[in-house]
């Protein structure tokens, strides 16, 4: 399998990327140690790609989960607040990544995911 670069939830297509830098994952630099985002608005899940690859699957299941949350209307009023969904997110990303690649039904390619390279911002 390779590493995915689109998705398709709920009929709308998100663009995969997947960045060396750390601090490239969080776009407006809220934060320096983000593993990854998801911006529903530009449907764009950003992966920090120097992880292992348990790292890289579990944080990208971690924000498609967010983008199906985010999409569904039904979804969000079974958890009972934002740290619910949070907490429940990354339990169930961690899980199912875990399961996944020990079974072996995602097998990813030894080279890693493909590099997508993005100006950064330094503030002065």
């Amino acid at each position: 399998m390779k590493y995915p670069t689109e998705i398709t939830i709920r009929g709308y297509t998100y663009r995969i990327e997947y960045v060396e830098n750390q601090r490239e994952v969080d776009r407006d630099f809220e934060s320096d140690d983000y593993l990854g985002t998801c911006c529903s608005w530009t449907q764009v899940v950003r992966v920090f790609a120097k992880q292992s690859q348990l790292g890289i699957l579990s944080t990208l299941i971690h924000e498609l989960l967010h983008a199906i949350f985010r999409k569904s209307k039904m979804l969000p009023t079974a958890l009972k607040s934002k740290a619910m969904e949070e907490l429940f997110i990354s339990a169930f990303a961690d899980e199912l990544a875990e399961i996944l690649l020990e079974n072996k039904l995602v097998v990813f390619p030894k080279q890693g995911p493909p590099i997508t390279t993005r100006i950064v911002r330094t503030s002065k």
